[in-house]
Order: C-alpha cells, then sequence, then structure tokens
C-alpha cells in the first residue's frame, strides 16, 4: 500500500515547490458511476465524475484528483490528437475503492487506475492516442497511476509518447507505470523538457522511440529519479534514458534491464551533458548497436560521478559495459567482466535471483535482479560515495542525509554476514539497485573456538555452548526469523548429569549444523564432511546414565517453520518412566511438529518404544527429509515408534537401517488414531526378534494407518502394503563404511550403480510429498523449487537417463541420499560383489547365505536365499 510522501522546498538543489494550496478541493472520479453528466459533480464518490476529462475541465484549478480503478481514455472518440492536459498544480492520485476517506486506503497494484491511449479500435495500436498526457507549466503530480498505450509512429519530431512534460517547474511522478508507449522522436514513454522535477518509485516498460530514449528523453532540466526501474525499452540511442543539453540530473537505485539502443549508443543511458550522478543503479542485459551496452558518456565533465552500480550481461560490439570519454570518474562499482578503468571498479559475480523473470524473456516487468546470498557484489560498495538523500525516499524531510533505503525501500546500508569487501569507511554498501536484505540472522555456534565474547555474532565471536544460543535466540527480541549456524564437534545438552535435559528449540528457529566454521553462506556446509554431533553422553563413561532424549520437541510452539537440520543424534538412553521411556535421539509430543532434516540418529536406545526417534499425542509428528536412522534399539520401533493417536507424522526420502527391537526393528505404528505417511524411503536390515518378514522393517498394530508409498523394503508384501514398493535389495556402496558396522558415523548412504532403489521416488504419495526449499538451502534464491540438497547436500534430484523413472513427473531415488549416476544403467542382480561379473564369487556368497533369512543377498523378494535365488544367479552368469 502507498503512503502519500510529503517533500520539502530543497533549496540547495533546486527552487521546486510542492505544496498545494491548503484549501485545495478534492474532486473524484469513478470509472463505474452511472449517473447523468449533468448529476456529476466530483464532490463525493456518490456523485463522482465518470470520465476523468470532464474533470480537468469541469474542475481546472489547484485540485487533488482522486480516481478509482478502471480505465479511462482522453477522449470519448477516435480523435488521435486528444490528451489529458495538467497546466496547474494539479495532484492526480490513483488507486483507489469508491468509498475511500484517505491517501492510505489506496492500493494502486490491488486496484490499477489506468490512463490509456486505445481509443480506437481496442488492442490496435496504428489508431491509439498521440501522447495519453501532457503536463504543461505547472508543478503538477501524478501518484499511483498506469499510463499506457500510446502510438504517435509516422508523425515528425517532438518527443514524449505517453506524457509530455515541459516547461513544469515543480512536478512528481510517484508510484506510476508508463508502458507500451510509442514516439516517432524520443521518449517513446516521456519527453521531459525546460522542467524541473522527480520521478520516485516509477516503472518504464516496453516502450519505444524512433529517435533517442526509448523511455524517457531529457533536455535542459533538472530531474532526479530514484528506485525506477527501465525494462525492455528500445530507441536509437539511450534505450532506457537519453540525457542531453544543460542537465542536472540524479539516477539512485534504479534498474536498467533488457533495454536497447538499435542504431547507436547507451542501451541502459546515452548522456551528453552533465552534470549527473548515477548511483546504487544494476545494468543488465541491455544492449546497444555499436557501443556502451550498459552506458554511454559522450561528454566529459568532472561533476559527473558513476559510483557504487552494477553492470552485468550488457552488450555491444564495442566497449559492452560502458563507453565514455575521458574525465567523468566512474568508482567503486562492479562489473561481470573486465571493469572500468578507475578506482575501484572490480570484476563480480552479479549472481541475479532470477534475471529473465518466469516467463524466461529478458526486458519483462517480471526480471529479478536481485542478489543472491552467492552474489560477489555484496559489501563489495564504497558506502562513503552513496549520493544524498535529494528525493526524501524515506520521507523525513531530510535530503542531506546518505540514502536511506534501496529500491524496495529496504535499509541501503546493509552489513551482511558475508565479509566485507569493499572501501571507504564503509566498506559494506552493495554494488546495484538492491541492497541483499538476509531474511534471518545468523548466530554462531562453535565448541572449539578460542577468545571472542560468546554472543554469535560472528565465527570468531561464536557461542560455545549450543543451549547457550538456543537460549538467547528464544528469550532475546528477535527483528528477523534466527538461524544458529553451528560448527563440526559435539554438544552436550547439559553440562551436568541431569538427564531430563534436551536440546529443545521452539519458535521460528533454524538450527544448522555441519559447518567447518568460518563459512559466510549456508550453502558452503557438509555436514557429512564436518559431522556435528548432539550427545546424549553426559554422565560416566557407561551408556546408563545418558540423556533421556538428546532432542526433544514439545508444545504448540514447536511447528514446520522450527528446523532440524544437518546433525548426527547420537548416544540417547531413554529408561525412565512415562514418556521418558520413549524417543532415546528425539521425542516429540505435546502437538509439537517441528521440521527435521538432514539428521543421522544413530546409536540411541529406548526401553520402551523409538530408540532413535518417537511421537506421542495427538495432533503432534515431525516433517522429516533425508533423514538416516541406523543402529538405533527399543523394545519396540527400534527406529521409530509412533502412538497415543499421533497423526501428523510425515517421513520423506529417509533410509532406516540396522536398527533392532524386540517387536519390529524399523519403524512401529502403536495404537488407534496414529497415523503416519512415508514416502520414497528405504528399510534394510533392520532386525526383529519375533519375525522374519517385512514386520521386522514396518508394522502398524490396533488400527494405526501407515501409509506406504515410493519405497524399498526387502521382503515387501507378506504384511506391508503400499504403493509402488520394491522387494529387492536396495545395493548400497558400502552402507557399513570402513568399520563394517551399520549405525556408526562413518556410514556410506551412497547407492551403488544400477541399484533399484535409482529414480523409483515419486514427488508425492498419500500426503507425503518432496518439500519446497521454503528457507532456500541451496541460496539460489528460488523459495518455490523443491527441496534441491540431498543429506549430503548435494543434488537431490539427479536423473538417471539409463533408469526408468517410477514418477513420471519426477526423477527422485529412494533413500536419504542421491545418487549422481547419470547413465549408469540397471545391475545384474546377481552380482553380488558388484565387481561386474557373476561368476564363482558370488555363487560363493549366495551359498554362504543358503536356507536363511537375508536382506542383503536374496535375489527375488522373498528373504529367503534357496533354489530360486540359485536360478537368478545362474541366469546372469558372465563365467
Amino acid at each position: 500500500m502507498h503512503l502519500p510522501i510529503q517533500f520539502p522546498i530543497l533549496a540547495a538543489v533546486t527552487s521546486l515547490a510542492f505544496a498545494s494550496p491548503a484549501d485545495a478541493a478534492i474532486v473524484y472520479v469513478n470509472a463505474a458511476q452511472n449517473l447523468p453528466l449533468a448529476a456529476q459533480d466530483g464532490t463525493s464518490w456518490a456523485t463522482a465524475y465518470q470520465q476523468l476529462y470532464d474533470a480537468l475541465t469541469e474542475e481546472p484549478g489547484t485540485n487533488d484528483f482522486w480516481i478509482a480503478t478502471g480505465v479511462y481514455k482522453p477522449t470519448p472518440t477516435n480523435d488521435r490528437t486528444q490528451r489529458f492536459l495538467l497546466n496547474q498544480s494539479q495532484k492526480v492520485y490513483g488507486g483507489f475503492l469508491p468509498g475511500a476517506t484517505t491517501l492510505a486506503e489506496r492500493d494502486p497494484a490491488a486496484h490499477p487506475t489506468i490512463l490509456s491511449g486505445d481509443v480506437g479500435v481496442p488492442g490496435v495500436s496504428t489508431d491509439n492516442s498521440f501522447q495519453v498526457l501532457q503536463i504543461q507549466n505547472a508543478g503538477a503530480s501524478l501518484d499511483g497511476l498506469i499510463i499506457e498505450d500510446s502510438n504517435s509512429f509516422g508523425t515528425v519530431g517532438g518527443s514524449g509518447g505517453g506524457i509530455k512534460i515541459v516547461g513544469a517547474s515543480a512536478f512528481s511522478l510517484d508510484d506510476c507505470v508508463v508502458r507500451r508507449c510509442v514516439h516517432s522522436g524520443r521518449g517513446g514513454a516521456i519527453g521531459l523538457v525546460a522542467s524541473n522535477g522527480f520521478f520516485r518509485n516509477c516503472s518504464f516498460e516496453q516502450n519505444s522511440a524512433g529517435n533517442a530514449g526509448g523511455a524517457i528523453d531529457v533536455q535542459s532540466t533538472t530531474a532526479r529519479f530514484a528506485n525506477c526501474r527501465f525494462v525492455g525499452n528500445v530507441g536509437e540511442s539511450g534505450g532506457g534514458l537519453f540525457l542531453l543539453g544543460g542537465l542536472s540530473v540524479t539516477v539512485q537505485n534504479c534498474v536498467f534491464s533488457g533495454n536497447a539502443a538499435t542504431a547507436g549508443f547507451g542501451g541502459g543511458i546515452d548522456m551528453s551533458s552533465g552534470p549527473v550522478t548515477i548511483t546504487g543503479c544494476t545494468f543488465a542485459n541491455n544492449t546497444a548497436s555499436n557501443a556502451g551496452g550498459g552506458l554511454r558518456i559522450s561528454f566529459a565533465n568532472a561533476s559527473n560521478q558513476i559510483t557504487n552500480c552494477l553492470f552485468a550481461g550488457n552488450t555491444a560490439p564495442l566497449l559492452p559495459q560502458i563507453s565514455a570519454t575521458a574525465g567523468s570518474p566512474i568508482l567503486h562499482n562492479g562489473f561481470s567482466n573486465a571493469p572500468f578503468a578507475g578506482t575501484g571498479n572490480v570484476v563480480v559475480a552479479a549472481e541475479f535471483v532470477d534475471a529473465n523473470g518466469a516467463d524466461n524473456v529478458i526486458g519483462t516487468a517480471d526480471d529479478d535482479l536481485h542478489l543472491k546470498a552467492t552474489s560477489g557484489a555484496i559489501d563489495h560498495g564504497c558506502g562513503t560515495l552513496l549520493s544524498a538523500d535529494v528525493c526524501d525516499l524515506d520521507g523525513d524531510s531530510n535530503v542531506a542525509e546518505p540514502l536511506p533505503v534501496d529500491i524496495d525501500g529496504q535499509p541501503r546500508l546493509t552489513d551482511d554476514f558475508a565479509a566485507n569487501t569493499g572501501l571507504g569507511g564503509q566498506p559494506f554498501l552493495d554494488f546495484g539497485a538492491h541492497e541483499f536484505n538476509r531474511p534471518y540472522r545468523v548466530i554462531c555456534v562453535n565448541g572449539d573456538v578460542n577468545g571472542g565474547n560468546d554472543d554469535g555474532s560472528s565465527w570468531d565471536n561464536a557461542f560455545k555452548r549450543l543451549q547457550d544460543a538456543i537460549l538467547f535466540a528464544m528469550t532475546t527480541p528477535q527483528t528477523k526469523p534466527v538461524e544458529l549456524w553451528v560448527a563440526q564437534g559435539t554438544y552436550l545438552p547439559t553440562d551436568g548429569n541431569d538427564r531430563s535435559v534436551s536440546f529443545a528449540p521452539q519458535g521460528n528457529l533454524t538450527v544448522l549444523g555441519g559447518f567447518k566454521g568460518n563459512e559466510s553462506l549456508r550453502s558452503q556446509r557438509s555436514p557429512s564432511t564436518f559431522p556435528t554431533i548432539l550427545s546424549g553422553a553426559i554422565g560416566n563413561s557407561g551408556f546408563a546414565d545418558n540423556s533421556f532424549h538428546v532432542v526433544r520437541f514439545a508444545g504448540d510452539n514447536v511447528f514446520e517453520e522450527t528446523i532440524l537440520d544437518g546433525f548426527f543424534i547420537t548416544d540417547g538412553n531413554a529408561s525412565g518412566n512415562g514418556n521418558d521411556e520413549f524417543g532415546g535421539g528425539m521425542l516429540v509430543s505435546g502437538i509439537a511438529r517441528p521440521t527435521v532434516r538432514n539428521c543421522r540418529f544413530i546409536g540411541n536406545h529406548a526401553g520402551a518404544g523409538g530408540g532413535g526417534l518417537a511421537v506421542v499425542d495427538s495432533g503432534s509428528g515431525p516433517v522429516t527429509f533425508n533423514c538416516y536412522l541406523a543402529g538405533n534399539s527399543a523394545a519396540r520401533g527400534g527406529a521409530i515408534y509412533l502412538a497415543s493417536g499421533s497423526d501428523h507424522t510425515t517421513i520423506v526420502n529417509a533410509t532406516i537401517a540396522g536398527n533392532e527391537a524386540d517387536q519390529t526393528g524399523g519403524l512401529f505404528a502403536a495404537d488407534r488414531g496414529t497415523l503416519v505417511s512415508v514416502l520414497n524411503t528405504i528399510f534394510f536390515e533392520n532386525v526383529d526378534a519375533e519375525s522374519e518378514s517385512d514386520a521386522t522393517h514396518l508394522l502398524a498394530a490396533n488400527g494405526a494407518i501407515v501409509k506406504l508409498g515410493y519405497s524399498a523394503l526387502p521382503c515387501a508384501g507378506s504384511t506391508v502394503s503400499g504403493d509402488h514398493l520394491i522387494a529387492l535389495p536396495p545395493r548400497f556402496k558400502d552402507l557399513p563404511g570402513d568399520d563394517g558396522i551399520i549405525g556408526t558415523l562413518d556410514d556410506l548412504l551412497l547407492l551403488g550403480e544400477g541399484s533399484p532403489c535409482i529414480d523409483a521416488g515419486g514427488l508425492s504419495f498419500a500426503t507425503a510429498s518432496v518439500p519446497q526449499d521454503v528457507i532456500d538451502v541451496d541460496e539460489d534464491g528460488d523459495f518455490l523449487e523443491l527441496h534441491a540438497l540431498d543429506s549430503d547436500e548435494t543434488a537431490r534430484i539427479v536423473d538417471d537417463a539409463s533408469m526408468p523413472n517410477a514418477d513420471p513427473d519426477l526423477a527422485i531415488d529412494i533413500g536419504a541420499d542421491e545418487a549422481n549416476f547419470t547413465d549408469a544403467g540397471p545391475a545384474n542382480p546377481a552380482d553380488l560383489n558388484d565387481d561386474g561379473h557373476v561368476n564363482g564369487a558370488d555363487l560363493a556368497i549366495l551359498l554362504g547365505s543358503w536356507g536363511g533369512y537375508n536382506q542383503a543377498f536374496d535375489l527375488n523378494g522373498d528373504c529367503t536365499v534357496s533354489g530360486a535365488d540359485l536360478a537368478v544367479l545362474l541366469g546372469g552368469w558372465t563365467g
């Protein structure tokens, strides 16, 4: 919603006066009015004028015009010469719904007010108005309007297709869009001649000029452009802006994207006079047929200044970024390739979020030139060269202060967590129009840090205890969501021996492990390389006095935005009473619904249920993704136990292996009302003292419901049902790791070549689905894509073209880790030692397992090694 800004007289800069008479009347205009013209007097919404041209004719004084959403044309006929005319200090506001009583109630984006030149045949541009609007010899202002579809093609000379501004002593355009306007001469959108004024928060899109200034032609003028977008405009020179004659021009926080100079210079801007100040602007993917794809300066003026701009992807046969004569200071700018000569001009990787937008077309309104977190433009500028806030963008009447905000209205000088690489006294300004504003606050934790002040503000000042960091994040008021970045090492819930103490994050808090302890980007971490261990081993050297639960989520202040990601969770021992005999690694209760990703639950125990993870209480349950549960034990549900009507657990892309229990080593759902959805999950080598069937992996007892799809369970089908299930061994590359034991820190989750789990997963099943990347884990700026990384922080979705896709909409593997094969092809199932041959060595392995219940070397999916498996081996014999 737009809030009006009052602008003071800028005596030191220009003699502009913005104040209207105190008794200026409000004239109401509403395209939906159905009263006869004689009854329209504009004194209220009820008696509003239906047409703006009537309002301007009948009310010619210095009035404020409030215009309701709708389309307004300058004439009721098809007379192309007619245009709206403002020749006094009128203020025209759009974006209203009828009935509004204050300017603050407007919303121009939601309720567009359009001044259209489409006066002829609708949708045919050749008979449109030569010009939509003219401001002449007046201090008029436009606010919250769309001006569109003029066409003077074929006429001679002049400038200004959408709007012509001539001799205006103090005009302003705020929150306006000028689009699809054409002029045969200069200034497809606007012709600005001998005038003084401001353009703030405006967009100029797909305008064109037969000569220069595809968007705006500026001549002999004092003008200020702040927070404006020039997108997809075309002219012979100066695709975006053409600056000519005696000028005093400032361009701040503006974006020039996909503009073109088709027969000359300066795809973004062509300037031949001054003084001109261009600061904090982004020039991206503009083109020129001669030189200066981004910017051309043809007149040397020592008062010109080009600073803290970002040039990327601009093209021209000569000097693609900037073409300039000597003498204009071009200082402290970022370039995607060879920088312009001058102090502080450097090469940076721009890394825009989406430079061609959702439509994949450069030079349209959806081009997104915000910086990714990986951009080299962040904290690389020179803050001491930030120009004054001559447009008073923050409305505080201080026009001498440095620019306080960027093009989005966010703080302009934001010192990001990334290292400062700029120059000057404030070396953390970002190049370009968008200041990167990390959407979360980083708090660092490193148990091995030396020195520092233990406040988490940087790696050097990291918290030493994770519990202290969690407490600080949860009890200190925060202006943004908090991320705890936790360095490798082992962290205990308590320094004492109180077994009831657990790690217990709550609220909008993300806790991330896997950092080495020097990263500036989340995407640089690697949980498998830099293991961050949450351990319950708090007591003496034995296991008996370990924590009941290493992690505990409880209560209604734990929800999907409470995230635990990238940890080894180990040595929990739930050997107490009540809830303290469930969930040695993690207990979820009391309608808590956390998100748990990329975690490994290893070597935990519970006396009753859920050695790795237990969920109790109706309404509770985690969403888990890319997790590994191995080597855990319990009476029931060695890995996972669900009970007490818990009905919100979702398990996606898990690997559950080598767990053991008296009943069901894998996942045990205990009673009626309990519900769990399982998708893309591997169950393997889980041990059940009571059975040798798929019930050792998964059991739904006493009316509990397990919704299972696109998963792998050796022996699947005897007691477990689901959709797209695989009964064959998953064929890991080396799951036990170097020590040969499943459920230890060195386990490798990699699938071997030709594993039946490759590309065998699905996008969704029942209530489970592959989650979106809601916190942008790979920091590519895309929050809507599917979660991009697997448990090893490598690509989560890799299509092996030689393997069939179980789900035609998504080639994703089953399990916590994605295989990186792209053309491996299916393996010979009889190649039991993965040496590429089926021979005596494989026969020896098979015979060594003969007659027993076997999940690794069973070749026909019945989990018993017998003559049927021998037949499969001999059928694949290669010698």
